[in-house]
């Protein structure tokens, strides 16, 4: 949470829409009518790598305020 501020239906179709059109997720009705969305496999990959590059970032953060300690905490 950046702000108190929530994001305005708008933007959060605009999103929907461009994550959909990147073929990152897919949209899908419902028999009662309503609009659901799920992650395809390559949003599922897509993901992963992000998760994967995020996590190193954290543990070279991580590594470098405990340089210098005797043995380093976190390992890659």
């Amino acid at each position: 949470k950046l702000t108190d501020k929530k994001p305005s239906l708008s933007t959060i179709h605009d999103i929907l829409t461009e994550l959909e059109n990147k073929k990152l997720i897919e949209s899908f009705i419902t028999q009662q009518s309503e609009k659901y969305y799920k992650i395809t496999e390559l949003g599922e990959r897509i993901l992963t790598e992000i998760k994967s590059k995020s996590m190193k970032k954290i543990i070279n953060i991580m590594n470098t305020i405990f340089e210098g300690e005797t043995s380093t905490i976190f390992k890659k």
